[in-house]
């Protein structure tokens, strides 16, 4: 038996967007929650929005989607100096 998903509400456009195109529904009260019939549209919700956010299915940040993100080589040199 598959159980409900419930979730802490957001009021961001890609939050709410992805809950639509995911088909979880939104439930206003005291506590607002994002429902979701199956673990499956949770997951489906939490691609969505990875992707809307500009990152990969292993979690980087891609830049050519992202301008503003850029590549952090955090690599010592032999003087023991931290290069950026």
């Amino acid at each position: 038996m598959q159980m409900q998903v419930r979730i802490k509400a957001s009021d961001k456009f890609e939050d709410r967007f992805a809950l639509s195109l995911s088909g979880g529904r939104f439930v206003d009260g005291a506590y607002p929650k994002f429902v979701f019939e199956n673990q499956t549209q949770r997951n489906n919700y939490d691609r969505i929005r990875r992707e809307m956010k500009g990152a990969n299915e292993d979690g980087k940040t891609n830049p050519k989607s992202n301008p503003e993100a850029r590549t952090v080589s955090r690599k010592y040199r032999r003087s023991g100096e931290f290069r950026i």
